[in-house]
């Protein structure tokens, strides 16, 4: 396994490139005039579940974590969840696709690269150490043009993603299968114990690029978060282009 693979950032930028590489060429045949079309036609109401799009969970520290959350009662399997090991990044994305019908959430043993499949989380961990969804996501983290967080869009895996870094030395991620943004296919998260440090989406935009697909008008948008007062917003954003970057991350990342 790729020593690198250890590292919280590298797994945000696998998952982006899996998003890039293996969720959206698929949606594309549903696509017209910039907008993700569902079964009957319909754009993707912002929020709502894109069925075309694969939704993942995880949850990323070193070896003990699986036994810890059982203990807790965060896992409510009945038997321990079993480890598969990852030969490099690109068996991290087979393992993705392989598994891209089941639900639940995964573990990750970022140090020595091997995941396991979870299918059932306790969806309200930690009530009593959890910080305000204010301090935790942006306004407009459920829709792209909200001035305001409505916190009964929010999602269960996201109250996961947000609540389990404060509670255990962990970092969470999501490729979101809400419908973000016009173009409607869903975000690419990281969580830290501060909430969400950094994020991932498609945009429609055909006047101008860089483009993250070679034969459609569509921009890769990487933001950076963190707390400005008492409320959790964006920090910075870039474009991304093709071919993608080594690194994902801003000169001036949060932590």
């Amino acid at each position: 396994m790729d020593p690198s693979f250890s590292q919280e950032a590298t797994i945000f930028e696998l998952l982006v490139r899996y998003h890039i590489e293996r969720n959206l060429p698929k949606q594309l045949e549903y696509m017209r005039d910039g907008r993700i079309l569902d079964d009957r036609g319909r754009p993707f109401i912002q929020g709502r579940e894109n069925k075309w799009s694969q939704g993942v969970l995880l949850i990323a520290d070193g070896a003990t974590l699986a036994s810890r959350l059982m203990e807790d009662h965060v896992i409510l399997d009945e038997e321990d969840p079993e480890f598969e090991q990852l030969s490099d990044p690109a068996g991290f994305s087979d393992y993705l696709t392989t598994n891209r019908w089941r639900d639940g959430a995964y573990i990750l043993n970022a140090d020595g690269g091997k995941i396991a499949h979870v299918s059932q989380f306790n969806n309200n961990p930690g009530s009593e150490r959890r910080k305000p969804l204010r301090e935790l996501l942006p306004v407009d983290f459920v829709q792209s043009a909200a001035t305001y967080l409505d916190r009964r869009l929010v999602g269960t895996r996201t109250r996961v993603a947000a609540v389990l870094p404060q509670m255990y030395p962990v970092e969470a991620f999501q490729i979101k299968q809400s419908a973000y943004g016009e173009l409607g296919i869903g975000v690419v998260t990281r969580f830290t114990k501060d909430g969400l440090a950094e994020s991932f989406h498609f945009q429609y935009d055909a006047v101008q690029g860089p483009y993250v697909h070679a034969d459609h008008p569509i921009v890769g948008v990487h933001r950076i978060y963190g707390l400005v007062n008492t409320h959790h917003a964006k920090l910075d954003e870039r474009r991304l282009e093709l071919p993608i970057p080594a690194a994902l991350t801003l000169p001036d990342r949060a932590a």
